[in-house]
C-alpha cells in the first residue's frame, strides 16, 4: 500500500510539474502577444529584429505543445478528481495548489490596480495598447505568477 502512496504522489508531482511550467510558457507566450502591436513598427523596420522575435515565438509555441503533451501523459496516471477538481492526493500538493491559485489571483488584482491608478483610462484603450492587449497581459501575469509559484515552492521542499 505504501508503494501505490509514493506512486501516486511520484505522479502528482509529475503532472503538477508539467502543469507549472504549461502555464508560465502560456503566460509568457500572452505576454508576448500583447507587445506585439505596440512592437509592430520596429518589428517592420528591422528585419533582424523581426527574425529574432518569430524565432522565438515559435521555439516558445513548440515548448508550450511539448508541455501541452506531457501533461496529457501524466494526467492519465492520477485520479479523475486530481486531473478535474485539482484535488490531490498528496496534501502537500493540495498546499501548494492553492497557494498557487491564492497568490495568483492577488498579483492579477493588484496588477490591474496598479494599471487602474497609474494610467489615465484615455491611455489605456488608445491606438497604441487596447484593452485586448491589457486583458492578454493580465492573463499572461496570473499564468505566469501561477506556474513559478508552483515551480519555487516544489524546488524549495525539494532542497529542505
Amino acid at each position: 500500500m505504501l508503494s501505490q502512496a509514493t506512486n501516486s504522489a511520484e505522479h502528482e508531482e509529475k503532472y503538477i510539474t508539467n502543469t507549472a511550467y504549461l502555464s508560465l510558457m502560456v503566460g509568457i507566450l500572452f505576454f508576448a502577444q500583447s507587445f506585439e502591436n505596440t512592437l509592430a513598427p520596429w518589428l517592420d523596420s528591422y528585419t533582424p529584429i523581426f527574425y529574432i522575435w518569430s524565432i522565438s515565438m515559435g521555439v516558445g509555441l513548440l515548448a508550450m505543445m511539448t508541455f501541452v503533451v506531457l501533461t496529457i501523459m501524466s494526467s492519465n496516471k492520477i485520479s479523475r478528481s486530481s486531473y478535474w477538481l485539482l484535488k490531490y492526493d498528496d496534501e502537500f500538493f493540495n498546499y501548494v495548489n492553492s497557494l498557487a491559485y491564492k497568490w495568483a489571483f492577488n498579483i492579477v488584482i493588484s496588477f490591474l490596480f496598479v494599471c487602474y491608478m497609474l494610467f489615465d483610462a484615455q491611455f489605456i484603450v488608445s491606438e497604441t495598447f487596447q484593452i485586448s492587449e491589457l486583458a492578454k497581459l493580465a492573463v499572461g501575469v496570473a499564468l505566469f505568477a501561477y506556474g513559478a509559484i508552483v515551480l519555487f515552492k516544489l524546488k524549495s521542499s525539494n532542497d529542505e
